[in-house]
């Protein structure tokens, strides 16, 4: 239910013997804000007053007001805006408590209102729409946006589109930015251009909302599109503010690294300052070496980077982690690999989140049996350090002690891949039976493990191995359907998932529809719909498919691949079953 509000024209009819004619209510609401600017406190106060009996019709003015050229009235707007009523009669009971009292918290308390009713079900996100454009304090209305987002569902898009994108807001037109963004992407970067602009009227520092739901998707847009240098850009803005904002430092030379040296290489080296020495910002300085085809500098560079003080494991989640994130991941082997080739076995915490960030990175390349040299690296770390209580989060988010046992599963699984890789048929045959034998509940089997398991244990007849193992995420990730029946997003992993194991094949592809139905612009889900017209034995549509898949998402290297492999299926007229 959003809010609106109108101005109460009063007719004041003159008697004969009076020809003035009485202030309109308009005109009265008028007066008194002028009032909120005079020297004198005790009209001032009188006015406030005078404008909190008023109510609600006096709101639209007075937010204006807020909005005007005199300080002194924005101040007193601002003031009586907190005092009129923010709760409805209608608003259920829960709501009238977190509401409570509005108009007197601080900014940082309302900002705590605003999770509160992004917690309070699904009225919640009604009333942040109803109050939103009523809020005076953009730090508020930005957590609200935060809330609003927070659900990224078609139907949230849509309802959101009725608050009002004021002209003169950042987080409004930032949230309109966000509503449209999957059904209009001309409307929606226009409306992220326009909330750019505000915050260029009064540049600072970015907050953390404002980098999140403000920067960030003008950022992506810039990218995905290949306008690197607009890209650029939007970094430099918030960079210009506070240049220690080293994870925006480090993007900004990753887009020279992958695709430049961009304009502005330079005044970006000179507006580095003294991060221009610090690992990430040395390795991007190589590859931008190797560009211009300076080998010898770019080795030079990248010595340096590996021999910097302060990498990885200074927070453990640092250098090697974000140069594995950016796709680099040569570099980000070579960085952990530095690491546990110098940290004494006594530092077993970080040796092992080393090794397991390492294994993760190596794996991900395909490099199975490397992987499984980190894995016996961590086990190794881990039976050399019995005295040092170490743990790890489980899939409930407890905190559970680190055994050599719980890396059993992702060491056998590595070793069958490799195996796999080698046409090792008796390497493979022992480390399927191997993993065959882990408990299909066990909390250290991944989904990404099943996804092999399944369809080699059905290859080789072992159906009932299969079924069970199957069975552990399908029935998980149809849990997580039942839970969130409108969520496109767990019909689409559920899809992904029957179509990996080439289980239920009728069903992923409804459940796939599903999730492109409601979110047609998403590349993922149109991937996955394409997936399960291939398992289907449907390759020209899937070709289709995956053909708008990668015209959204053109820098998608595993859509490359899917769509080579489903035009070699479509031209021999057949697709894997």
């Amino acid at each position: 239910m959003i809010w609106a509000w109108t101005a109460i024209l009063v007719a004041v009819t003159c008697d004969a013997a009076g020809p003035a004619t009485a202030p309109s209510a308009d005109d009265r609401i008028g007066q008194l804000i002028q009032q909120l600017g005079s020297p004198d406190p005790t009209e001032r106060d009188e006015a406030q007053a005078s404008l909190v009996q008023i109510g609600e019709p006096a709101r639209a003015a007075l937010i204006a007001a807020q909005k005007g050229d005199d300080p002194a009235i924005a101040q007193g707007a601002a003031a009586v805006v907190l005092q009129l009523p923010w709760y409805s009669q209608d608003d259920p009971p829960n709501i009238r408590q977190i509401l409570a009292g509005y108009n007197t918290k601080s900014v940082a308390d309302r900002c705590g209102v605003a999770t509160a009713l992004g917690n309070a079900g699904d009225v919640g996100p009604n009333v942040i729409c109803r109050i939103i454009a009523i809020e005076p304090s953009d730090q508020v209305r930005w957590a609200m946006v935060g809330q609003l987002e927070s659900e990224d569902s078609t139907a949230r898009r849509v309802g959101v589109r009725s608050v009002p994108a004021l002209p003169d807001s950042a987080p409004l037109l930032a949230l309109a930015g966000w509503a449209w963004d999957k059904s209009d992407g001309q409307k929606a970067s226009g409306y992220w251009q326009a909330a750019l602009d505000q915050w260029k009227m009064s540049p600072h520092v970015p907050t953390l909302e404002e980098r999140r739901l403000l920067f960030e998707p003008l950022y992506l847009k810039d990218w995905n599109a290949w306008h690197y240098d607009q890209a650029a850009d939007v970094l430099r803005l918030q960079l210009r503010q506070d240049a220690n904002q080293n994870d925006l430092m480090f993007q900004l030379f990753a887009l020279h690294a992958d695709f430049g040296p961009l304009k502005g290489y330079a005044d970006d080296c000179a507006l580095a300052g003294g991060q221009i020495d610090s690992p990430l910002i040395l390795f991007c300085r190589s590859r931008i070496a190797s560009h211009m085809m300076m080998p010898d500098e770019a080795a030079a560079l990248q010595s340096k980077a590996l021999e910097a003080p302060n990498g990885f494991l200074s927070t453990l989640e640092g250098t090697a982690y974000a140069l594995g994130n950016r796709g680099w991941s040569d570099l980000a082997v070579a960085e952990y690999r530095a690491y546990l080739a110098t940290e004494p076995v006594q530092n077993a915490l970080g040796r092992v989140y080393a090794a397991r960030n390492l294994y993760s990175t190596l794996v991900q390349q395909g490099e199975y049996r490397q992987g499984a040299d980190a894995i016996q690296t961590l086990v190794d770390s881990i039976a050399a350090a019995p005295g040092q209580q170490l743990g790890i989060q489980n899939e409930a988010g407890n905190w559970v002690p680190m055994t050599t046992d719980m890396f059993m599963p992702p060491l056998h699984w590595s070793r069958l891949k490799s195996a796999q890789q080698a046409n090792d048929a008796a390497t493979l045959n022992t480390e399927l039976d191997a993993l065959a034998r882990v408990s299909p509940d066990s909390a250290d089997l991944t989904q990404a493990m099943a996804e092999d398991l399944v369809p080699m244990l059905t290859a080789r007849g072992r159906e009932g191995e299969a079924t069970k193992f199957f069975d552990r995420f399908y029935n998980w990730q149809r849990s997580q359907v039942a839970g969130k029946p409108d969520d496109p997003w767990q019909k689409d992993d559920l899809a992904w998932y029957c179509a990996q194991c080439g289980r239920h094949l009728d069903e992923a592809d409804d459940f796939a529809r599903q999730a492109v139905g409601a979110l047609p612009g998403s590349a993922a889900c149109i991937d996955t719909l394409a997936f399960c017209e291939y398992r289907l034995g449907r390759a020209q549509e899937a070709v289709r498919l995956e053909t708008i898949a990668l015209s959204i998402d053109r820098n998608n290297f595993a859509y490359i691949q899917q769509l080579d492999r489903f035009r070699a299926a479509a031209a021999a007229g057949q697709a894997m079953q």
